[in-house]
């Protein structure tokens, strides 16, 4: 009798798998409604501010980045003009470290016959 209830539930299972497969392939195949006209004109609203505020930010990012560029040309040109003042800075300190060597040699060759 438990064998015979075992293969009934089994059967009663894949008779309920089935049904249900088919209901659920039938509500899935179902079309949705047809929009109303509102719903319509709303969407494309809707889709008209969203296209007209992402324009306003890339033109807003468009001149940031402009701005970015004009600061980093800008910083990007001192750094030139630092790197050859600082070039000229230290080609002048040489200079000066050997004119002190040579007044330094000058006072010991002075200093030194006496």
């Amino acid at each position: 009798m438990n064998g015979l209830n075992k293969v009934t539930r089994r059967g009663e299972n894949k008779v309920t798998r089935t049904l249900g497969s088919r209901e659920f392939m039938r509500y899935y195949k179902q079309k949705p409604p047809p929009s109303s006209q509102k719903h319509i004109v709303d969407s494309l609203a809707t889709r008209r501010q969203f296209d007209l505020a992402n324009r306003e930010a890339m033109d807003e990012s468009a001149e940031w980045r402009r701005m970015f560029d004009c600061e980093a040309e800008k910083a990007s040109k001192c750094n030139s003009e630092l790197a050859l003042e600082n070039a000229a800075l230290l080609s002048k300190i040489e200079t000066l470290k050997q004119e002190l060597e040579a007044s330094r040699l000058k006072c010991r060759s002075r200093e030194a016959p006496h």
